[in-house]
């Protein structure tokens, strides 16, 4: 038996694949790829495999982080095994034996690509004009929650007429939605009307914004 992280790629057409269909895209995967897993015991037995960080329904990642324990050792056949075996847009990158913790992913990067109502805006002060309130979805309803001291390294450039926005968001706790982005900055341009266009998870940081993989 080993336990065994593989980082995977989740874009495209699978961007719309929810957590829940996930779990069973990649069950299915591992089935047909001959990879046998270990098993809980007990009257309803199912595969040790879980899932780090899901994504929000319509979010890309390059670094998505999926645990499992395999009956046999891992190789890199058995990494293009998984990798062939997936559905489209999911790619198998890499594996390790090393598992870091999950609770030691603080930041996560994320890209976003914007359209907007036309114009301009100088985007400079965003983290310094002020608090950025915003309503944010919990379990237990919807909350307001100010986003600039749970944002860093925040970047803004321009691709083809669109805004783009690079910056690292709270992964750890609170974990935080990255389109939450897009409403900040609604609310702190109110004249621009942005509107995401894409969004993708590019890397993971610990608490010292130091990579975790």
């Amino acid at each position: 038996m080993a336990k065994v992280r593989f980082i995977y790629a989740k874009q495209g057409v699978s961007k719309y694949i929810s957590h829940l269909d996930l779990m069973r895209v990649l069950r299915r995967s591992f089935a047909r790829a001959d990879i046998a897993l270990e098993h809980s015991q007990g009257f309803n037995p199912h595969p040790y495999l879980s899932v780090a960080l899901p994504l929000p329904v319509g979010v890309e990642s390059r670094c998505e982080v999926m645990d499992v324990r395999t009956v046999e050792q891992p190789s890199d056949a058995m990494l293009r095994a998984l990798d062939r075996a997936l559905s489209p847009g999911l790619t198998a990158l890499s594996y390790t034996t090393e598992l870091r913790p999950v609770k030691d992913i603080a930041w996560a990067r994320y890209r976003l690509l914007l359209d907007h109502d036309g114009g301009g805006v100088d985007t400079g002060d965003f983290l310094t004009r002020g608090p950025v309130v915003v309503p944010r979805k919990t379990k237990s309803g919807v909350k307001d929650i100010d986003l600039v001291p749970y944002l860093r390294e925040v970047v803004f450039d321009c691709v083809d007429g669109r805004y783009g926005v690079t910056a690292l968001l709270s992964a750890g706790e609170p974990q935080l939605n990255p389109l939450l982005l897009v409403a900040a900055l609604n609310q702190s341009y109110p004249t621009m009307g942005w509107a995401e266009a894409a969004c993708e998870r590019l890397e993971l940081r610990d608490s010292a914004l130091q990579p975790w993989l």
